[in-house]
């Protein structure tokens, strides 16, 4: 068989293996993995790795804003991927008020449609969870869109709790996912007032009206629904995690000796690290000097601890463990 396009002489990297081996194409796919290939074009990928596409989940094209346009279209932005190695992109769709999910469907992928350079998917915002909306969420998962983004906060976008709730559940019960920009819209919306009312409203302020806020939207993302499908959150400096919701409160194991796994104690001087770990191993540090920034929060740190950062993991947001047990080190 006559391949369109063999490469050769690389080092193929796939979902369980790293081979030598050559990759032959047909058609824009491939067709087949070994030896011997012939093609009407060969290129040579000697040592350079071959790796799959990448996916990018999270993109906007051509989205509006109350002031603007996204600078990327769907032309620029997904030749931009392409020469990155992102071959798959995932924009978003925003159903204005008067129009059906399927009919804003219909919209965006027209405005897509012969413009990319990649393949494409969407997800679907919901802004608004009444029944009609709700009731719409089977036709757009039979179109194929099969994941639904939710927000907490946002003018026209932010539902209010029993809205989340409503939606998690006609989202679960449909078999999707849904995805939740999760912040504290009073915290963003008092923080945004106080850097008009300063003047402050350059670009470098933007995280200043997202304060970090680690707990509360966190908490009220997590809220039972009807599915235990896993949920996706959107990090966000003043909220949130991944999330799987489910229908009754998991049932917490019981350690099995005094050796399992506990949570790190706190200190009057620094945050605990936020998972459960033994103590022998993970212990709060405070800074060498008061940290200013996110970024010398985390520097500061870094400074009092004897061994290379990159050998202890970080927890809690930048916060990281005291030196390693023996054992960790020496894996």
């Amino acid at each position: 068989m006559d391949f369109d396009l063999v490469i050769q002489n690389g080092t193929v990297i796939t979902a369980d293996k790293t081979v030598q081996t050559e990759i032959g194409v047909k058609d824009g796919k491939i067709a087949a993995l070994g030896s011997g290939l012939r093609g009407h074009e060969q290129v040579s990928a000697a040592g350079m790795w071959v790796i799959p596409g990448g996916v990018d989940p999270h993109v906007h094209f051509e989205m509006p804003t109350p002031t603007t346009v996204t600078s990327d279209d769907w032309n620029t932005g997904t030749k931009a991927a392409a020469y990155g190695g992102t071959t798959t992109v995932i924009d978003f769709v925003e159903p204005e008020n008067d129009q059906t999910l399927l009919e804003a469907l219909a919209l965006r992928r027209a405005q897509a449609d012969g413009r990319t350079h990649i393949d494409y998917s969407l997800r679907m915002t919901l802004t608004n969870a009444a029944p009609t909306t709700l009731a719409q969420i089977p036709a757009v998962m039979t179109a194929g869109i099969s994941s639904f983004k939710l927000y907490t906060t946002y003018t026209g976008f932010a539902l209010p709790d029993e809205s989340l709730l409503a939606a998690f559940e006609a989202v679960g019960a449909a078999g999707g996912l849904a995805m939740v920009h999760c912040e504290n819209d009073a915290i963003v919306q008092h923080s945004l007032a106080k850097l008009r009312a300063e003047g402050r409203l350059a670009p470098q302020f933007q995280p200043q009206s997202r304060p970090f806020q680690p707990t509360k939207a966190r908490k009220r993302s997590s809220a039972p629904a009807s599915t235990g499908r896993w949920f996706m959150a959107k990090l966000a400096r003043n909220t949130c995690s991944l999330l799987k919701l489910t229908i009754k409160t998991p049932t917490r194991a019981k350690a099995s000796s005094s050796s399992a796994p506990r949570p790190c104690e706190k200190s009057k001087t620094s945050k605990p690290c936020g998972r459960a770990c033994k103590a022998a191993d993970c212990k709060p540090l405070a800074p060498t000097t008061a940290p200013s920034t996110w970024k010398d929060k985390r520097t500061a740190v870094w400074k009092t601890l004897p061994i290379a950062p990159a050998a202890c993991p970080v927890l809690n947001h930048g916060w990281p463990c005291s030196t390693p047990s023996a054992s960790a080190q020496a894996g």
